[in-house]
Formats: C-alpha cells, structure tokens, sequence
C-alpha cells in the first residue's frame, strides 16, 4: 500500500512541475540565470545641484555615484598622497576627474563628504570621499552596474564602492 501511495505521490508531482512549466511564457522559460543584484531593476533620476549621488540596492545598500547614476569605486591601499592607479591601470579605471566646481556651492550631505586631490602623477586633479580617490569601472556600461566591486590586483589592491551609511 505504501509503495502505491509513494507512485501516486511521485506521478502527482511530475504533472504539478509540467503543468507550472506549461505555464510560463517563452521568455520566463528562456530567461539567463541572473543574480538578485543583476536582476534589480535601477530607478535614477539624474541628481542636480549636487556633485554626487546615490543608489540603493537590497543586497549591497546605499552607494556614492556621480550625478548621472554611475558606481564610483575606492581602491583599498590609494589616499590622498599616494595614488596607486596610474599608467595601464587608468586604462580599466578612469578618474572621476575634478572639473573645478566650487565645493563649497554645494549644500547637500553627499557633496560636503567630497574633496579635491592634486594626483601623485601630476596629471589631473581628483574627487576624493575624503582622502580616498574616487574612479569608474570601465566595464560599468550602464545605471546601477557595479562590476568592479570586488576587484582585486596584486599591485592596486582591492576595488569598492563607497558604501553610504543610512
């Protein structure tokens, strides 16, 4: 008797999985495999009067961008007298380049935490969430990317966002 009810339990099960599965359109079924954080769909209106923004994800919180919604990333072992990221690496990590807006216009929380650093290689000067230079990511193409979490190099440490307490 078991052994009927344990059949009758297992064909019961396969015609509930084919029959959700019949239920999903082509796309659901075709759709890649995608993390919670890749999956999340990003709103950003464009930030004026500012020189820096915000997004925040479930899963990783609220981070610094630019005004147009782009990550802005950290690199553990830069500060503002040394900047480790030159030559090859501003190739993957351009900077967020100082473009001589007067900090001190801004009346935003964000904007107040911002600096301005004369680089190590004399090239540029630099917005810094305090003494830590900030840049882009180069494979961040799009609002709410944030591939160059995470990163690490030998050479230039590890990449972050600047996370933003709430």
């Amino acid at each position: 008797m078991l052994k009927y009810l344990a059949g009758v339990v297992v064909i019961i099960l396969i015609g509930l999985t084919t029959f959700f599965y019949l239920q999903k359109t082509p796309a659901e079924k075709n759709k890649p495999n995608l993390t919670p954080i890749e999956e999340q769909v990003i709103e950003f209106t464009p930030v004026t009067n500012a020189l820096v923004g915000s997004i925040e994800k479930e899963k990783i919180g609220k981070y610094l961008t630019d005004t147009k919604g782009m990550a802005l990333y950290v690199n553990s072992i830069d500060n503002k007298e040394k900047n480790t990221c030159t030559g090859e690496c501003l190739k993957k990590w351009p900077i967020f380049e100082y473009d001589s807006k007067n900090l001190t216009s801004f009346t935003d929380v964000l904007s107040k935490l911002m600096n301005v650093i004369k680089r190590t290689d004399n090239i540029y000067q630099q917005y810094a969430y305090g003494d830590k230079p900030l840049y882009y990511y180069i494979e961040d193409k799009k609002v709410g990317d944030i591939k160059g979490n995470g990163l690490k190099s030998e050479q230039n440490g590890e990449w972050s966002l600047v996370l933003i307490p709430n």
